[in-house]
Parts: structure tokens; sequence; C-alpha cells
């Protein structure tokens, strides 16, 4: 139970941060150097959370191409090897860019060539489940 209370706080200081970051843009700071600097976290893990965080709010301000960054962010992502860690890790992912896909999805196939997963191919615009067998 302490674990579960551990990963929500997280999560609310996460959004703070972010809520830190869109403050930094008002102020004329450039998302791209926040961006940037928030690489140079120690550590892998708590490297990636704040690349989606600041990743995020780089796309939001219109900064930062979507396309670009959310490549560079699924790619980090796939370095966790952890199952558990990298669970949370891509679901801290997707919540965070739920807001930047297209409403539709065969518009997010079309303008992202992205490997979302190795059971999934696009083709004609539309996503297609392929078969693990």
């Amino acid at each position: 139970m302490t674990n579960r209370l551990v990963v929500i706080q997280i999560y609310n200081e996460l959004e703070d941060l972010e809520e830190h970051f869109f403050e930094q843009k008002k102020r004329g700071r450039k998302m791209l150097s926040l961006y940037d600097s928030v690489q140079q976290a120690d550590g892998l893990l708590q490297r990636l959370y704040l690349m989606i965080t600041a990743g995020t709010v780089y796309i939001k301000t219109g900064e930062g191409v979507a396309k670009d960054v959310l490549r560079d962010l699924l790619e980090m992502a796939r370095a966790v090897q952890q199952p558990l860690r990298g669970l949370f890790l891509r679901y801290f992912l997707l919540k965070k860019a739920k807001d930047l896909f297209p409403s539709e999805y065969p518009m997010l196939c079309d303008s992202m060539s992205i490997d979302l997963q190795p059971n999934w191919t696009c083709r004609s615009g539309l996503l297609f489940r392929t078969s693990s067998r």
C-alpha cells in the first residue's frame, strides 16, 4: 500500500514541476534549453521522468516538434529494463502525452511512423494488430 502512495505522491510532484516549467516559459526561458538541461540529471530513471515532464511542456508551448520529441521519449523509455519500472514510466509517458496525440488513431499512424508496439502495423493510414506467431 505504501508503494502506491509513493507513486501517487511522485506523480503529484511531477505535476507541480510541470506547472513550474510553464512558469519558466512565461518568464522567458527557452524550453529547448530546459529540455536539454534535464538530460544532465543523474540516474536513468529520474532523467527519463524529467525528460517526459519537460518534453511535454516543450511540445505544449509550441516550441518543439511533437513527432521528434515523442520519438526521442519513446526511444529513451525502451532503455528501462526492469519490467515494473518500465511499466510505470511508459504509463506516465502515455498519461502526459495523451493530449498531444490527434483524436483519431489513423491520423496518428499517418503523421508518426513510430513503432509503438511490436504487434501493431500501419497500413493505409490504419493501425492493425498483427499475429504474434
